[in-house]
C-alpha cells in the first residue's frame, strides 16, 4: 500500500506541475496574440517555448510514472 502512495502522491505532484505549465503556456499565448512591441514579442516567444519544453517534459515524466504504477 505504500507503494501505492508514493506513486499516487508522485503521479499527483506531475500532473499539478504539467496544469501549471499549461495555464503558463495559455497566458503567453494570450499575450502573445494581444500583440505588443517587436522585442517582447521574442521574449514571449522565448517564453513560450520554454513553457513547451517544461509542458512536454512534465508530461513525459507523468506517464513514465503511470506506466510504472501498473
Amino acid at each position: 500500500m505504500k507503494t501505492y502512495q508514493l506513486y499516487h502522491g508522485e503521479f499527483l505532484q506531475a500532473e499539478n506541475k504539467l496544469r501549471h505549465a499549461e495555464n503558463q503556456r495559455l497566458k503567453v499565448e494570450q499575450q502573445q496574440n494581444a500583440g505588443g512591441v517587436v522585442g517582447a514579442k521574442t521574449a514571449i516567444s522565448r517564453r513560450f517555448r520554454n513553457y513547451e519544453k517544461l509542458s512536454e517534459k512534465v508530461y513525459s515524466e507523468g506517464v513514465c510514472e503511470e506506466l510504472a504504477c501498473d
